[in-house]
C-alpha cells in the first residue's frame, strides 16, 4: 500500500512541476442537483419489502488543469440521502474521480484514473465508460448485494497507451480494486482485486486488420473462495470502403 502511495505521489509531483512551468488552463463547473424517488422494495430484498420516498442532495463540480502536455480532472460531488420512514438509514455519499494524464511525445500517453465511491446503494457501483472513446475506466462491482449498508469502493488505473502507425495502437494496463463494508457479518463482500491487461490494433494492409486483447485477474475475497480469471480477444476486421 506504502508504494502505491509514493507511487501515486511522484507522479502529481511530476505533473504539477511540469503544469507550473507552461501556460496552463484551469477550469471550474459546479453543479447542484437533486432528486425524489419511490421505491416499493428500499431493502432489495427478496421477502418482505417496504416501500418508501428517498430523497437525495448533492452539490459539487469539475475542476480541471489542461496543459500542453498534461492535464488533471477531478469530478466530485457529495450529497446526503434521506429516507421518510428509515429515518434511521439517512446518510451521506462520496462519488469521485480523479483523472491524471502525461503525453511523453505525440504517440505515447500514461493515465491514471481513480474512482471513489461511498454510498449505501449498490446500484451505484456501476461502471464508468469513457464518452470520447468507449473505454471502461472502472469496471463496477458485478456482484449481487441484497439490502441497504453502506460502502466502499475505490478503483485505481494506470495505463499507457503508444500509436506506431496511422491506425495501429498497443496498451499496458494494470487495474486494482477494493471493496470495504460497514457491514462485517457473513454477508459482507470485501474483495481485492488485481487486472494486470494487454491489447494490439494492428492493419496488415489498407483493408485488413486485427485487435487482440488479454487480461488476468486475481481476486480475494474475505467470505468467499478466492479465484483467477483469465480473458482474452481476438477480432479481425475488414474495410469495404474508406
Amino acid at each position: 500500500m506504502k508504494s502505491k502511495t509514493i507511487g501515486l505521489v511522484v507522479l502529481l509531483l511530476i505533473f504539477l512541476i511540469s503544469t507550473t512551468s507552461i501556460a496552463a488552463q484551469y477550469n471550474f463547473t459546479p453543479r447542484v442537483t437533486g432528486r425524489e424517488t419511490y421505491t416499493d422494495n428500499v431493502f432489495l430484498t427478496d421477502k418482505d419489502k417496504e416501500d418508501d420516498y428517498i430523497t437525495e442532495a448533492s452539490a459539487g463540480g469539475i475542476f480541471s488543469i489542461l496543459g500542453q502536455t498534461s492535464g488533471m480532472t477531478f469530478d466530485v460531488a457529495p450529497g446526503y440521502r434521506w429516507y421518510a420512514q428509515n429515518t434511521k438509514k439517512d446518510t451521506w455519499n462520496l462519488p469521485a474521480t480523479l483523472d491524471i494524464w502525461k503525453d511523453f511525445s505525440r504517440r505515447t500517453r500514461f493515465e491514471i484514473f481513480d474512482r471513489f465511491l461511498r454510498d449505501d446503494d449498490p446500484e451505484e457501483d456501476r461502471a464508468v465508460i469513457s464518452e470520447e472513446t468507449g473505454q471502461v475506466r472502472a469496471p463496477g462491482d458485478t456482484t449481487v448485494s441484497r439490502g441497504r449498508n453502506v460502502y466502499y469502493t475505490n478503483y485505481t488505473t494506470a495505463r499507457l497507451d503508444h500509436q506506431f502507425g496511422t491506425d495501429d495502437s498497443v496498451y499496458g494496463q494494470f487495474l486494482y480494486s477494493l471493496r470495504r463494508e460497514n457491514n462485517s457479518g457473513p454477508d459482507a463482500n470485501d474483495n481485492d482485486r488485481y487486472a494486470p491487461s494487454a491489447g494490439l490494433t494492428y492493419w496488415f494492409g489498407p483493408k485488413w486488420g486485427t485487435t487482440v486483447d488479454a487480461v488476468y485477474t486475481r481476486a480475494l475475497f474475505d467470505n468467499e473462495s478466492d479465484y483467477h480469471d483469465y480473458a482474452g480477444q481476438f477480432q479481425l476486421m475488414r474495410r469495404f470502403t474508406r
